[in-house]
């Protein structure tokens, strides 16, 4: 759990150098260049981008430990689906 919760952290303080870095070519190039803004954005984007790909994968994978285990309680399994949900959107 402690790991995924670190692997989580991670990838919001990437995702927010992501945004800070996409406010910035926002101004540079403009709206009207919307096309260039992730080409320009460097490599943090693709980090953040394939750092979540690891992120989703270790979730299923505890997920699916925690709902393998048949002696949890179903409100316990309902937290797990949930959780996994809103990580999802």
């Amino acid at each position: 759990g402690l790991v995924i919760l670190l692997l989580s952290l991670l990838q919001i303080l990437l995702g927010t150098q992501v945004r800070e870095a996409m406010d910035e070519v926002i101004k540079v190039l403009g709206y009207k260049a919307r096309l260039e803004w992730i080409s320009e954005l460097g490599v943090i984007f693709y980090v953040h981008r394939s750092f979540s790909l690891i992120v989703v994968a270790v979730n299923l994978f505890w997920y699916y430990k925690i709902l393998k285990d048949g002696s949890l309680l179903i409100t316990v399994r309902r937290l797990v689906i949930w959780s996994f949900l809103i990580i999802l959107s």
